[in-house]
């Protein structure tokens, strides 16, 4: 097992209580999508997505920093 992965905390469903798996890390909300310098004028918000894989309710996390 990864060194980051041991140190993470489990996350579950909200709506059913399973235990939630990473689906996307990383994942930057926010941007206009062009990239470039049109991206540096908007802010952007980094998440972790993860979906239960029991009823498929999709939950964002902020990233932190350093990950």
């Amino acid at each position: 097992m990864e060194p980051n992965k041991a140190m993470e905390q489990k996350k579950c469903c909200p709506a059913c209580g399973a235990e939630l798996e990473p689906a996307v890390k990383g994942l930057s909300l926010g941007g206009d999508g062009w990239g470039l310098l049109t991206s540096a004028l908007v802010e952007n918000l980094e998440v972790d997505a993860y979906v239960c894989p029991n009823c498929g309710k999709v939950e964002l996390y902020r990233r932190k920093s350093g990950l």
